[in-house]
This record gives C-alpha cells, sequence and structure tokens, in this order.
C-alpha cells in the first residue's frame, strides 16, 4: 500500500489535507499498547483531536485505541476507505456527555 504522513506536499504543490474518516494508517514508530508493539501495524483513523493535533486510530487486531502525533502515523489514500473499515466507523459515534457534574 501507499502511505504518506499528513504533512505531505502532493506533487501539484498543494498541502495534503486530513484524511477521510475510515482512512487506514500505518503506524511507524514504537508505540506501547496495552502490552503491544504497534510499530508497523495498521489502523482505523477515527478523527484528529483540534487541540493536540494526534490521531485517534483504532487498532481491530487488538480491539484498542490510541492516539498518535504527525511524526508516528502514515495515511493511505485520503479518501479511500476500505469496506471492513466503512462497517466499523458506521458503528462508532463521538461520546455525548448528556449529564453535566
Amino acid at each position: 500500500m501507499n502511505y504518506r504522513n499528513s504533512n505531505a506536499v502532493l506533487s501539484t504543490g498543494s498541502v495534503w489535507t486530513p484524511p477521510a474518516r475510515g482512512c487506514s494508517v500505518l503506524i511507524t514508530e514504537d508505540y506501547d499498547l496495552f502490552g503491544n508493539n504497534v510499530n508497523g501495524e495498521e489502523g482505523i483513523y477515527l478523527k484528529t483531536d483540534k487541540n493536540s493535533g494526534k490521531h485517534l486510530v483504532y487498532f481491530e487486531k487488538f480491539s484498542e485505541w490510541g492516539e498518535f502525533s504527525d511524526e508516528s502515523v502514515l495515511f493511505e489514500a485520503p479518501n479511500h476507505i476500505p469496506p471492513m473499515n466503512q462497517e466499523f466507523i458506521d458503528r462508532v459515534t463521538e461520546m455525548i456527555i448528556t449529564f453535566e457534574t
């Protein structure tokens, strides 16, 4: 697969925009995810946090989530969502707090 980081510049000179929710990503640095090193593992991109700039990624293989910086994530085709990823993201919604404490 062809992967690129979020800071990649396209041949046209324009800056590459963040991928669609459900795009496949590849982790490129050592990262301990509950006892599993996810370096070299493929995950499903969900979103980028506006405050931290980190990318939320789900790993179906481990049934776990992780947050990754730009430097440790390569994105596959930004607008391509594999059918298995689509099925997953169709079931995932952001948690909404309905009871203020």
